[in-house]
């Protein structure tokens, strides 16, 4: 399963702009925050994420979401992404939802922790664009994303177990579009 989310997502990535040319290809990169609670390690951990999308239609589109945040460890989120817009303008409302997979890319400082295993990632963004000039425009965006992380961990005393974080997060973002 994570192999086949990540070789499909690989093949998008290299495909887009090839097919861009033909079918309205839209690059999303944004800057933003995830605010959790104070119980957390990072209360408040960057996110920097990068959207391939295709647009279907003037009010649709479809991609792949993809980028490195900073939950427990530092993770690379690949999900497959969805918006719709309001109308034509210099000023465009959306909404979006995207589903997928958050990849460990490193282990946390906690201590016992073998195995860091990533996890399911979804979530739910509304926001603007804001024209700046023919070919881009400024997001900003607010949102809520859950997110599961899994751990093996070991301990001298019980032996082998694992282990679940889960983040209900809010999301801030702030971007370009192209």
């Amino acid at each position: 399963m994570h192999r086949t989310l990540i070789f499909l997502s690989f093949a998008l990535v290299v495909t887009a702009p090839a097919i861009a040319q033909e079918q309205r290809y839209i690059n999303t990169t944004t800057l933003g925050v995830l605010a959790g609670t104070s119980t957390d390690l990072h209360e408040a951990p960057l996110s920097f994420l990068s959207e391939h999308h295709f647009r279907f239609h003037r009010a649709m589109s479809a991609g792949l979401m993809t980028g490195i945040e900073q939950l427990n460890e530092n993770t690379m989120p690949l999900a497959l992404s969805y918006r719709i817009f309001m109308p034509e303008g210099g000023f465009r409302l959306f909404t979006g939802m995207y589903y997928g997979y958050s990849v460990a890319l490193e282990k946390p400082e906690f201590q016992g922790i073998k195995k860091a295993k990533g996890g399911l990632l979804t979530g739910i963004e509304t926001g603007a664009l804001i024209r700046i000039n023919g070919c881009a425009s400024l997001i900003i965006g607010l949102g809520y994303r859950y997110s599961k992380l899994h751990y093996n961990l070991e301990d001298w005393w019980i032996g082998e177990y694992k282990r679940n974080f889960t983040f209900n997060r809010f999301s801030v973002r702030l971007g370009i579009v192209i």
